[in-house]
């Protein structure tokens, strides 16, 4: 059982202090300065940005989703179906569109998983050259950086 004792008057952070069989125990909640470079206000640290500068940092849902997608590539599921895929079309096929023989660098998606694409289908995997692989990644960082 935790008795309230008084209120913290730490400049470091924000918090309770509670009494417990005689022993105080700090409920901390840690401030630290934004993140975003040059700003000077505080925030809660599980926070990161100030309000104004929110924007910039990723959300933990964000970051999350990033990881799932990572661990999602270094599946067995994946990499044998990308094996699979660039045996049976082993040039790229951006550049067969337009009349050039390159070979695969990578299967990717069409449709980004982070959008809903199907992770492992024919229907949503292509191979692609390291160049275009690396237009289309720019072309959809570009557009979601816009999108937020």
């Amino acid at each position: 059982m935790f008795y309230l004792r008084n209120n913290c008057s730490s400049i470091t952070h924000n918090c309770t202090d509670y009494a417990f069989y005689g022993l105080l125990i700090c409920n901390i909640m840690t401030l630290i300065p934004c993140k975003k470079y040059g700003c000077g206000s505080v925030v809660s640290i599980l926070d990161g940005y100030c309000a104004k500068h929110k924007r910039h940092g990723k959300s933990r849902e964000l970051l999350q989703k990033e990881k799932s997608t990572v661990s999602f590539y270094n599946s067995a599921k994946w990499r044998l179906f990308a094996k699979n895929y660039k045996q049976l079309n082993p040039l790229c096929e951006k550049c067969l569109q337009i009349g050039k023989t390159t070979t695969t660098y990578c299967v990717d998606h069409i449709i980004e998983i982070k959008d809903g694409g199907d992770l492992t289908t024919d229907d949503n995997a292509m191979s692609l050259c390291r160049s275009c692989h690396s237009k289309k990644t720019a072309k959809e960082k570009t557009k979601r950086g816009r999108a937020g």
